[in-house]
């Protein structure tokens, strides 16, 4: 994931649980900003954000409520059933997601 620090040019947020963080603790290496447990600090990072790269959470479903320009990192769970609404939400496969991420990111 350090192809997102390297193609971005943005400040990178990270933003989620604190088993979130555990699960994924190289976050504190790329990341300008780090957000955990708070919901409403969390609502408006994402509000605020120029791009957004998550996987299918809630908050990504708030993103794409917000029709934010946001690329969902798509791992196993059924696509049909869980579809984000957002009318800027792009999908990548998990195959796919190191050039689906810098084709994103250009």
């Amino acid at each position: 994931f350090n192809t997102i620090k390297e193609n971005s040019g943005l400040p990178i947020y990270f933003t989620g649980s604190e088993s979130d963080m555990k699960q994924n603790p190289w976050m504190e290496k790329i990341c300008d900003k780090i957000e955990i447990g708070n919901i409403r600090k969390s609502l408006s990072l994402v509000r605020d954000a120029k791009k957004i790269i998550s996987n299918d959470t809630g908050l990504a479903h708030c993103a794409g409520a917000m029709n934010k320009d946001i690329l969902i990192l798509w791992k196993d769970t059924p696509f049909i059933k869980n579809q984000n609404p957002g009318k800027n939400t792009k999908y990548s496969q998990k195959n796919n997601w190191l050039e689906e991420i810098k084709e994103y990111l250009r």
